[in-house]
């Protein structure tokens, strides 16, 4: 898995942080108070998008008046706090230590908004693991397109055949491995497309310390 690796990338909500409930609940939420019901399809329409492109979406399909700044920022006040006290996913802080131990340089590619991830980060006390935070709405596109990956291997100065990318949703993996990187499933319980992400994936895992030995012995 490790073999001529040279920098590893992570997206951000139900890879690292179990966070996929939460933005359930919001937009739940959200539109229960405009008098909406959240349909069912609306997780899997809107997977992979930053936010812009999610306010975007919101006002097509439900007729929104409102602007997309707006919006956004109603999002990030709903759940800003509640971030902060989130579950990490299962041994993901001990594979980062590990990782970045071995000197691995490592990138945050997601479609969450930048400076939110940057204090969440900060408060989890392990902002300093990561080079940069590449983000949905920086580079224009969302994934499935490649462009947030490329964007952060071109700021870890790693070509995309030497990244390995960590990802949760099949859009992800399809973007990462768009971009020309191998790509690890990481299991999220709220998905329930698991069997097809797997498939895709070129690795996959319920626990990142299923990763911990595994990278060690790679280095010894």
């Amino acid at each position: 898995m490790f073999k001529d690796i040279e920098a590893l990338i992570f997206d951000f909500d139900g890879t690292l942080v179990d966070s996929l409930r939460l933005w359930y609940e919001v937009d739940v939420e959200f539109l229960a108070l405009r008098g909406i019901r959240c349909p069912d399809d609306l997780q899997r329409d809107i997977e992979g998008m930053g936010l812009n492109d999610c306010a975007i979406y919101f006002k097509r399909r439900f007729g929104l008046n409102e602007s997309q700044e707006s919006m956004v920022s109603e999002w990030s006040e709903m759940v800003r706090e509640k971030y902060f006290h989130l579950d990490w996913k299962e041994g993901s802080l001990d594979f980062l230590r590990l990782a970045q131990s071995y000197g691995y340089p490592m990138a945050l590619a997601t479609s969450n908004d930048h400076d939110l991830v940057h204090d969440v980060l900060s408060h989890k006390g392990i902002l300093h693991c990561f080079s940069s935070i590449s983000t949905s709405d920086q580079v224009g596109v969302a994934k499935p397109e490649p462009d947030v990956f490329l964007e952060a291997s071109r700021q870890l100065g790693v070509e995309p055949e030497r990244c390995l990318v960590f990802e949760d949703t099949l859009s992800g993996i399809e973007g990462a491995q768009r971009a020309g990187m191998r790509a690890v499933a990481v299991y999220d319980a709220h998905l329930g497309n698991w069997n097809e992400v797997s498939d895709q994936s070129d690795y996959h895992i319920h626990s990142y310390f299923q990763l911990i030995e595994r990278l060690r012995g790679h280095h010894e």
